[in-house]
């Protein structure tokens, strides 16, 4: 699953100047600490002790979760993933109206990518 602060972290790869060579350690206020590498309009985001890792091309937009012990990889678009965090967000915000503490709720979404 890809949470709000790599999210955020794929936003500002995102706009970086493609020609940019660099190497960015981040730590957040959460404790988990960061690599984003930057090279040729490609970046790679990774934390320490965790296995899976981003790697985003700007040239194509695409955005790769590689998790290498399952074995497995999950690609999206930026514009693909900038909808499902807006989905998440409406769900959130729809859930939040009308409802009672101990309320459950279930929801299925459903990512087609063409």
């Amino acid at each position: 699953m890809v949470s709000r602060g790599i999210t955020s972290e794929l936003l500002a790869l995102a706009i970086m100047p493609a020609q940019a060579d660099t190497t960015l350690t981040v730590q957040g206020s959460d404790g988990l600490k960061s690599t984003i590498q930057i090279r040729n309009g490609k970046g790679r985001i990774g934390s320490e002790g965790r296995g899976e890792y981003l790697l985003y091309d700007n040239g194509s937009g695409t955005i790769t979760y590689v998790e290498p012990i399952a074995q497995q990889y999950t690609q999206v678009t930026a514009a693909e993933l900038e909808a499902m965090v807006q989905v998440a967000a409406d769900i959130k915000q729809s859930a939040k109206k009308g409802t009672k503490k101990g309320d459950r709720f279930i929801f299925t979404v459903h990512l087609t990518t063409g």
